[in-house]
């Protein structure tokens, strides 16, 4: 099944999209680790509307180790979107450590294109991919917040708002306990890796200062999005496999081919960027 976007037919009245998705196929039917980073074109609401059914349509029990998602630029922003058990998952690109929240697919374009409120937390209770934190959101209306406030300032009491556990807790790890092997460990992983074909992908540096910097491309001209942090070499409990943590990031796996796995994807050392080896 193909996919149309508006890029080769007349100029849309309403708002566009810019959509691209990472690990999936090109009819985004199915969820795979070897799919890198597809750009899909411009969409309509509608179009947009389409695309977003077909991800709600992927059972998340066969995505394995791939993590799909859509990268939707639009008036509000760029988003991540994610599919969940039977809505969506969404937060904003350039906040990777920020909390999911929900919205069923055909809410998606409005609320992207500024039309919608912001979401704000519920504690509506769902069945979503484990591996996601999520915060339960709809649209609230004004004079519900207003009600909530009152309700605040009379009883004096706080809100508590239902979360899903963070992904890979801090127990997941151990540091390397022989330090000569830590030392080859974090050698071997500095240098500069980057994710999909197009002229500006998504990278990651790996500095032998011990700093991790991720930067992704934003749309145009502008500066990419870029995160940095100290990073420690450890082993994963569960499979011994070697680990990259840092500060707000999710866990960066060093795979046994010297290939980088973040987010779903697939980051490969360029080739200018020679392994280095311990003292």
């Amino acid at each position: 099944m193909s996919l149309s976007s508006s890029s080769n037919a007349e100029p849309p009245s309403g708002p566009t999209f810019k959509v691209t998705s990472r690990a999936l196929t090109a009819d985004l039917a199915t969820a795979s680790v070897g799919e890198t980073a597809r750009e899909l074109g411009s969409f309509t609401s509608t179009g947009l509307t389409e695309l977003l059914g077909r991800l709600t349509a992927l059972d998340p029990a066969k995505f394995a180790d791939a993590d799909p998602q859509l990268l939707v630029s639009a008036r509000r922003g760029r988003f991540v979107v994610k599919p969940g058990k039977s809505r969506l998952l969404l937060r904003s690109a350039g906040e990777p450590d920020a909390t999911y929240f929900e919205l069923p697919a055909e809410q998606v374009a409005e609320f992207l294109s500024g039309q919608d409120s912001v979401p704000t937390t519920t504690d509506t209770t769902q069945d979503l991919p484990a591996d996601v934190p999520v915060n339960r959101r709809r649209a609230t209306p004004l004079a519900a917040v207003l009600f909530a406030v009152t309700a605040l300032l009379v009883a004096g009491s706080a809100v508590v708002t239902v979360n899903r556990p963070q992904v890979d807790p801090a127990s997941a790890y151990e540091k390397l306990s022989d330090a000569r092997e830590a030392a080859a460990a974090r050698q071997q992983v500095i240098g500069n890796y980057s994710a999909g074909d197009g002229p500006r992908p998504r990278s990651i540096e790996v500095a032998e200062n011990g700093m991790l910097t991720y930067r992704e491309p934003a749309p145009g001209l502008a500066a990419p999005d870029e995160r940095s942090g100290a990073f420690t070499v450890m082993r994963r409990r569960a499979d011994q496999s070697t680990i990259l943590r840092v500060e707000r990031f999710g866990p960066i796996e060093v795979k046994t081919d010297g290939t980088l796995f973040y987010a779903g994807e697939i980051y490969r050392r360029a080739a200018s960027s020679a392994k280095r080896s311990a003292p």
